[in-house]
């Protein structure tokens, strides 16, 4: 009951924020880089990250997400799922957390892969959910990034996530 009500609350504060903040600058397209599309991700005081289309497709799409929004989505998952959103501030205690520094450290040379994502529902639940990329977005989100893409192959999730947390019109990744 107390992690719900911790769940609700974060949510509350994530949601007055994103209404005080407004929409966030995209992030931007690399041109040229490799043959996998690859994004500049700004970081509020730190160098700027970089991320790819996950290597091994040219199928599913790449959606340009709101970072407070998606962060919500992803909480309104819940608790107790192998795939649940942390708190912010508990996300830098992730056992992982340090590979996602070391992963971005290597910046535009080795670009870190997309999360891969999708939108379920169950039950009485509904949220986004991981295939991949939890503690790379935990990342993210813990050095408030106001932007970044996601990956989706799953064709139910492109129009949730993007109605969810979308900046702009999902693209296919075989099209960019």
């Amino acid at each position: 009951m107390l992690s719900t009500l911790k769940w609700k609350l974060e949510i509350k504060r994530l949601r007055q924020l994103s209404e005080l903040r407004g929409q966030p600058a995209l992030p931007e397209l690399v041109e040229g880089h490799s043959r996998h599309p690859t994004w500049r991700i700004k970081v509020p005081g730190r160098e700027d990250v970089y991320m790819c289309s996950p290597y091994a497709t040219d199928d599913g799409y790449v959606i340009l997400v709101d970072a407070l929004k998606f962060n919500i989505g992803w909480l309104q998952a819940g608790p107790g799922l192998d795939d649940s959103c942390k708190l912010r501030r508990h996300m830098p205690a992730d056992y992982k957390f340090h590979e996602a520094v070391i992963g971005f450290k290597h910046g535009i040379e080795n670009p870190v892969p997309l999360a891969e994502v999708s939108y379920l529902e169950w039950g009485r639940r509904a949220g986004i959910r991981f295939t991949n990329g939890m503690t790379r977005s935990f990342w993210l989100l813990a050095h408030d990034v106001p932007a970044f893409p996601v990956f989706t192959d799953c064709h139910f999730s492109i129009d949730k996530i993007h109605e969810i947390a979308g900046l702009a019109e999902p693209m296919p990744v075989a099209m960019i």
